[in-house]
């Protein structure tokens, strides 16, 4: 399950993510705009995983 806090944490990068994308005329290479999208990939990774390993564990009991 996803924490309240990571949840509002990512959203907090989401926000900053899209407001620097358009202070930087969508330059995709701009500084903040590649620290931004990594730090919201390093948050979401561990959710990405933890969705599809409860998918896998569901396929598994489904096949039984």
């Amino acid at each position: 399950m996803i924490s309240r806090t990571s949840n509002s944490s990512i959203m907090i990068i989401k926000k900053e993510l899209s407001h620097s994308l358009i202070n930087n005329n969508y330059d995709l290479l701009c500084d903040e705009v590649l620290q931004l999208s990594q730090e919201l990939d390093t948050q979401m990774l561990p959710i990405f995983q933890q969705q599809l390993d409860f998918y896998k564990d569901f396929k598994r009991l489904i096949e039984k």
